[in-house]
């Protein structure tokens, strides 16, 4: 919308004025009251978004919210939402700047909400600039979570080498799990799921986990991962 402030509140209902010149980026809550014929798009501004806000020395000022919405349906956290994706965060000792373009993508997180997505919390992110897109499951009857991440293409890496000499392989996805609904995570370890560069969703279902994402496999499909 360029700098069409009015236009821009028309189309997304995002008020300028409210979020401010300054930010980096804007999460919004979509919803429906009418089993999907109509649609409502709330901004998350203030205490009703996770981001700008320091964790650990850092600040988030941009989630990509690729995952779907996840409940929690047993346990002490029963009927939490839970969505993971990819973060951007400012460093300690920079300067915040209103474009989240001007960080790297540097991992993954975890948001959460106990008031049916009006509010969105986190505790915890990993910043290790190895994986980015993420979805997020409810395990272990309610007492862990389970993320699985997307492996960065190599030459996202090359900007920013990770942290850890992890090395997952083509094909292998990132997992790690949390006891504290994604304050703090196990160390990574890896699946093979599917060598398609995208991320797919993940959703627990019973006793199955299920990880769905278009199928690739073939002549292109590690060219395309680089």
């Amino acid at each position: 919308y360029g700098h069409d402030y009015v236009l821009m509140k028309a189309k997304t209902g995002i008020d300028i004025d409210t979020v401010g010149l300054e930010t980096a980026c804007v999460l919004c809550r979509f919803y429906s009251d009418d089993d999907g014929e109509t649609w409502k798009n709330e901004p998350l501004t203030g205490e009703k978004s996770p981001l700008n806000k320091s964790y650990a020395g850092s600040t988030p000022v941009c989630f990509d919210a690729v995952g779907q919405v996840s409940i929690v349906k047993e346990g002490s956290h029963q009927g939490r939402y839970l969505i993971a994706g990819s973060i951007f965060v400012v460093p300690k000792g920079e300067a915040l700047t209103n474009n989240f373009r001007n960080y790297a993508n540097s991992g993954s997180a975890v948001i959460y909400s106990d008031d049916q997505g009006s509010s969105w919390h986190m505790d915890g992110l990993i910043a290790d600039y190895m994986g980015n897109e993420a979805s997020v499951a409810s395990i272990s009857k309610g007492k862990e979570i389970l993320m699985v991440r997307r492996i960065k293409p190599e030459r996202m890496l090359i900007t920013h080498p990770p942290k850890s000499q992890f090395r997952p392989k083509f094909g292998e996805r990132i997992f790690h799990k949390s006891t504290d609904f994604g304050r703090t995570w196990s160390e990574p370890f890896t699946k093979e799921i599917s060598g398609v560069k995208c991320h797919g969703t993940m959703a627990k279902v019973g006793r199955r986990i299920y990880f769905s994402i278009p199928k690739g496999y073939g002549p292109d499909a590690e060219k395309d991962w680089d």
